[in-house]
């Protein structure tokens, strides 16, 4: 479930964004020179560009992950235009999911209809490593705040998995889910325990420690129709965020492993495709969604959150 907006790839044709990190390694710098401020896009190509934001009305990207190398001419005239050639490295298919590393800054993971994810070095422009763990489009993918090296994955073939990318061709865990993956999160302060939401509208919470194929500590029937969106914010640990097609943002209290319903409102977005808590202010929650439009809810303004969490009105 992602928003399509136009953008315009390096090779000069209509490229839509699938997805989007944020980042602060400069494309070719070595590792720990000059911060920046760029974007990383996974679009309908198989590229992954990467944009300066400090750069007003950019026309090209700073740097394009993998996607065309050059585009060979055509055999003859009247004849089709041969299959353009990919760079080394690159995906096959378009790039549903990508995460940025903040401990390991030149280090940007994506997730592809490919079937597989990538490991990319920034600084060099390449990739690293390929993963092959699952066996249909995978769409979520999200580093291990607490453990840097472990990447949490989920796809189309209805399983979550961890995997260390310091031995890309090691053991795997995984969990089989109830459903495509639409997104997966892990959960600030617990570093073993995380959130996946599902097509079919559950989030299944699951812990490393029980591993691979272990039982989950709870599955929450959060919606009807796809949970396409999931949010925590540290300032307020167990505060839980879902969004879905429904065109519903739920608020919930996953302490303890029951989670609770606190509230539930339609922000007028539409079908609900993107949510995020503003960093450490943790009491606002941004949405966007099918309309085109993002609102910010200031989430202290509910007696039910404020109750729980009375630290978040002092933010």
């Amino acid at each position: 479930m992602r928003t399509c907006l136009p953008a315009r790839s390096h090779d000069r044709r209509a490229a839509f964004p699938l997805s989007l990190a944020w980042l602060d390694c400069p494309p070719g710098a070595a590792v720990g020179d000059a911060r920046g401020n760029f974007v990383a896009i996974g679009t309908m190509l198989p590229a992954i560009e990467l944009w300066d934001l400090d750069v007003l009305d950019a026309t090209e990207p700073a740097l394009v992950l993998g996607g065309p190398d050059a585009v060979a001419p055509a055999k003859s005239a009247g004849k089709k235009e041969r299959k353009a050639r990919m760079k080394p490295g690159s995906h096959k298919d378009s790039v549903l999911g990508v995460a940025w590393n903040a401990e390991f800054r030149n280090v940007l993971a994506s997730a592809s209809a490919d079937h597989t994810v990538k490991v990319w070095d920034i600084a060099r422009g390449e990739c690293a490593h390929t993963l092959a763990h699952h066996v249909d489009k995978v769409q979520a993918v999200a580093w291990n705040p607490a453990a840097a090296s472990v990447l949490l994955t989920g796809g189309f073939d209805h399983r979550a998995a961890l995997a260390d990318v310091r031995t890309p061709g090691g053991a795997v865990l995984s969990w089989a889910l109830t459903a495509d993956v639409e997104c997966a999160s892990w959960i600030p302060g617990e570093a073993e325990q995380f959130l996946v939401s599902t097509e079919d509208g559950h989030v299944t919470c699951l812990d490393a420690r029980r591993g691979g194929g272990g039982s989950a500590l709870f599955v929450l029937a959060a919606h009807d129709k796809p949970t396409s969106t999931l949010s925590l914010t540290a300032a307020a640990p167990g505060l839980l965020a879902t969004g879905s097609t429904d065109k519903a943002v739920k608020l919930w209290d996953i302490r303890k492993g029951r989670p609770e319903l606190l509230v539930t409102r339609d922000l007028r977005v539409g079908a609900v495709f993107a949510t995020a808590f503003a960093g450490d202010a943790g009491r606002l929650l941004a949405a966007a969604g099918a309309k085109g439009t993002s609102t910010v809810w200031d989430v202290s303004c509910e007696a039910a959150v404020l109750s729980r969490w009375p630290a978040l009105s002092a933010r």
